[in-house]
């Protein structure tokens, strides 16, 4: 679940452009009122879904009726921000700015979840749908009625959880109502178990290399979460994710490094945004893919069949030439709300799905021993990715385990590429890789790398970033795989 250069591009040309107010009385379309939820969203470190959920159930993600600011029984806008928190605010803004609003209501919803000594689901991770019950019932209030062992589950958080089922398609679980004790107005001091599965919540997560801007007035570094600062940075001012995530007590962490003074230390990830993505794309040898194509190719499709995106998110995205390619030709597909999610890191098993369609591989060979972590499996991912790992195209870790639903790496992606084009490496072993972060390359992925170069199947120049180990999104994925069937197959 640890866990995006297009990710980022599509998020950061939101936040860096100038955001114009929408008009007082002017309620926003739907996919507007959805990308605001988003990007404010990932900015505060909340699973996207939840906000959808919540701004649904409040108010049918309305800001304005009949023209008119909408306010139910004092509550305002669509997150429906009521009076305890008026006196704080800016009155105008919530009544007339949707942004704004949601803004608001992201901030209740984390203050509840950082609420001092709250209840906890699991090990109290954001990036875990079912984790955020107790948040979910101190933003309706901390009040008998949102105990769910009194109600048998009529409260306001399972309405939201009933609300992702049935509105979004995703298969969030409940969780065990009798580890609740009943009485409790506010549930402090106790957790409870994780459900048996449990929903990812696609948070934005950095990966070293990244560059990323402080947040607040004065972003203190410190030694390790929750200790000493050791030093601080301005806001605004960017520095360099140095680590992966580390959870603790309930946010992602990351150790930094400041661009202007070389200071490091660890901040967390509500106190960070990305950088302006020209900066982030600039030299990254993955943002330019698509230059290493010679031609159109519409995999023996006519041309009226890749005319129209068949997802409503990948307009203007640029991997939406090749994901319309490859989803005429069965290779990949999108979500049952019809969106393709380019900008969303691929996990490891849904590379494995990918990767048997791709290449056509003998669902018959089958593997004797399966991995330690089997049953971590999605079931709809279960027989490609033991045909994956049959072929030895995808390899368990040392320790014997797949990590099915970890976010695989570009240089992981390249190296399958390889193993199943079944190209010969042995003359470009030695080689060092030609980029300009050639030393973070792993030393098993340096082959890979450096046929694939030669091929030119990707880009390389001493100028040009590979950042091996950054999570591929499914957007990357399907540019590369377009490139490599042309180059291999057309």
């Amino acid at each position: 679940m640890v866990k995006k250069l297009l990710l980022i591009i599509s998020l950061l040309l939101f936040i860096q452009s100038a955001f114009i107010p929408v008009a007082a009385g002017d309620q926003p379309c739907r996919d507007e009122i959805n990308e605001i939820i988003n990007e404010v969203a990932l900015q505060k470190n909340i699973p996207p879904v939840l906000l959808r959920a919540i701004a649904w159930k409040e108010s049918g993600k309305r800001q304005f009726h009949n023209g008119q600011p909408f306010v139910h029984a004092g509550n305002q806008g669509i997150m429906q921000i009521n009076r305890v928190h008026n006196n704080r605010l800016d009155k105008e803004a919530l009544l007339n700015d949707v942004r704004y609003n949601v803004e608001v209501g992201a901030d209740v919803l984390l203050s509840r979840w950082l609420f001092e000594d709250i209840a906890t689901v699991g090990e109290r991770d954001p990036d875990v749908l079912e984790n955020w019950y107790f948040a979910l019932w101190g933003y309706n209030g901390w009040l008998p009625r949102n105990n769910p062992a009194d109600r048998n589950g009529d409260t306001y958080q399972d309405g939201i959880f009933d609300l992702i089922r049935e509105r979004y398609n995703v298969p969030v679980s409940d969780v065990d109502w009798n580890q609740i004790p009943s009485g409790e107005r506010t549930p402090r001091g106790f957790g409870i178990s994780n459900p048996d599965r449990v929903s990812d919540g696609h948070l934005l997560f950095y990966q070293p290399g990244d560059l990323v801007e402080a947040v607040p007035e004065d972003l203190w570094l410190l030694e390790a979460p929750g200790a000493d600062h050791t030093g601080w940075a301005p806001e605004g001012s960017r520095l360099r994710v140095i680590s992966h995530e580390k959870l603790e007590a309930g946010l992602y962490w990351y150790r930094l490094e400041s661009i202007d003074n070389g200071s490091q230390g660890w901040a967390r990830s509500i106190d960070l945004l990305p950088v302006k993505a020209a900066v982030l794309a600039e030299k990254d040898a993955f943002s330019r893919l698509e230059e290493t194509e010679q031609q159109v190719v519409t995999l023996s499709m006519p041309e009226e069949a890749v005319s129209s995106s068949p997802f409503k998110d990948l307009k203007d995205h640029p991997a939406q030439e090749a994901v319309k390619r490859l989803n005429e030709a069965g290779i990949i597909s999108g979500t049952q709300s019809g969106r393709y999610e380019p900008d969303r890191p691929m996990t490891r098993e849904e590379l494995a799905v990918v990767f048997e369609k791709a290449f056509d591989l003998d669902s018959h060979q089958k593997e004797a021993y399966l991995p330690k972590d089997w049953e971590k499996v999605s079931e709809w991912a279960q027989e490609p990715l033991e045909t994956v790992i049959a072929h030895r195209i995808m390899t368990e870790y040392g320790d014997g385990t797949v990590r099915p639903k970890k976010h695989a790496t570009r240089e992981q992606v390249l190296v399958m590429v390889t193993k199943a084009l079944e190209l010969e490496l042995e003359a470009v072993a030695n080689e060092d890789p030609n980029f300009a972060d050639a030393d973070r390359v792993s030393e098993w992925a340096v082959p890979a790398v450096n046929k694939l170069v030669e091929k030119e199947m990707i880009p390389a120049s001493e100028e040009l970033k590979l950042f091996p180990d950054r999570a591929v999104t499914r957007g990357e994925l399907a540019i590369l795989l377009d490139g490599v069937i042309d180059k291999e197959y057309q």
